[in-house]
């Protein structure tokens, strides 16, 4: 008997030697072709769609591997893609937002005075995106909200945002040659006399009344004519 074993007959596997002939035994991840040897089993071909789930099979001898979709990790058996849960890996991913992990990806829940910007929560700088608010005053920017820094003899209303002009003085009916005419009989802010009143001069000294369309017209007076704003910016 010619003992085929000694010359490696089975390649990928164990021989036994047997009278006349011999038997492989192929290791894992090979099996036994028709021509009695030890052939490659091509796993993702013959892992019915089972196989790296979430990701790409790659045959490799003897075996596979999964190479993953992005936002997937290859599990613990090598086997499937499952996923990474970003919000766990990263704590603070999204802060001072929230982080909801998920599958395959996850996202970002920004708090008031945020918005999401490249995947991060970014300050919203209220300034530069609402330019009318803080009226008569300076506003801030601050770290996810605003402030309205109001001049003397000016007070920040219930919303803060808007500074009210609280001052108290003569309002004027006329305005002719330069002077001022025709007080009228108590003092009243700047916005009564020049808004609700139609007066046209006020102050000691006298300053003219602001006249539609104008600007300052316009933040003195923003609901119009004969309309003045309450401490909580509405109209009244």
């Amino acid at each position: 008997d010619i003992n085929e074993c000694e010359r490696d007959a089975c390649g990928n596997g164990t021989c036994r030697n047997t009278i006349g002939s011999f038997n492989c035994r192929c290791n894992h991840g090979f099996i036994l072709s028709h021509n009695n040897d030890c052939i490659d089993v091509d796993e993702c071909a013959t892992g019915n769609g089972n196989l790296c789930r979430n990701g790409q099979c790659i045959n490799t001898v003897g075996s596979f591997q999964c190479q993953c979709n992005e936002g997937y990790e290859v599990a613990p058996d090598g086997r499937t893609c499952v996923d990474i849960n970003e919000c766990l890996l990263e704590p603070g991913k999204c802060a001072p937002g929230t982080c909801q992990n998920l599958d395959g990806s996850y996202r970002c829940i920004c708090p008031p005075g945020y918005s999401l910007q490249n995947d991060k929560c970014e300050d919203i700088d209220e300034c530069v995106e609402e330019p009318e608010i803080c009226a008569l005053g300076t506003c801030s920017n601050t770290e996810g909200s605003f402030k309205c820094l109001c001049p003397d003899g000016f007070s920040l209303s219930s919303t803060g945002r808007r500074c009210q002009d609280l001052r108290m003085s003569y309002c004027y009916a006329k305005f002719e040659g330069g002077k001022c005419s025709s007080p009228k009989s108590r003092n009243h802010s700047k916005q009564e006399c020049c808004c609700a009143l139609k007066g046209e001069g006020w102050g000691d000294p006298c300053e003219l009344c602001p006249t539609e369309p104008d600007e300052a017209f316009r933040q003195i007076c923003p609901y119009g004519s004969g309309i003045i704003v309450g401490p909580d910016d509405s109209a009244v």
